[in-house]
């Protein structure tokens, strides 16, 4: 990538945006490369206790939505946030650095300012470039 292109897009997005989706998907990035629990021990604990279930802190659904909804709180304009992300099945999980990473299959943003089309499209761009999944598969509406 040549010195313009790249003066281009700094330009567009602006750099305080710039450096907090670079932000956002190191802290992403970094989340999911903590260990995830082996089948087994899930299993062992089904079997011990088969009407509770697993504490969301711990669902990678629920981690992520945190994730994206702290750093889309940080945005000016776009105010209280809160986020839904659903996966694939487990099947279609990727393979990355010798783990499975669960595949971003849609998300879902209600914010404040989820009604300006600047706010929309810089929250949709965000969800684009953390999770990679198509524009047709993120929805950002308005909190009441």
């Amino acid at each position: 990538m040549d010195g313009d292109k790249l003066k281009n897009i700094l330009i567009k997005t602006g750099p305080l945006r710039l450096v907090l989706l670079i932000g956002c998907a190191v802290a992403l990035a970094l989340l999911s490369a903590q260990p995830e629990k082996s089948r087994n021990d899930e299993a062992q604990v089904k079997e011990q206790y088969p009407n509770t279930a697993a504490p969301e802190e711990d669902d990678a659904e629920t981690a992520y939505a945190k994730k994206l909804e702290e750093c889309l709180s940080y945005v000016q304009g776009i105010g209280r946030v809160k986020v839904m992300i659903t996966f694939k099945e487990k099947e279609t999980e990727s393979f990355n650095k010798g783990k499975y990473l669960p595949e971003v299959e849609g998300v879902l943003i209600i914010a404040q300012g989820g009604d300006d089309a600047k706010i929309k499209n810089e929250i949709t761009e965000a969800a684009k470039v953390l999770f990679g999944v198509e524009a047709h598969k993120i929805k950002v509406m308005k909190m009441n």
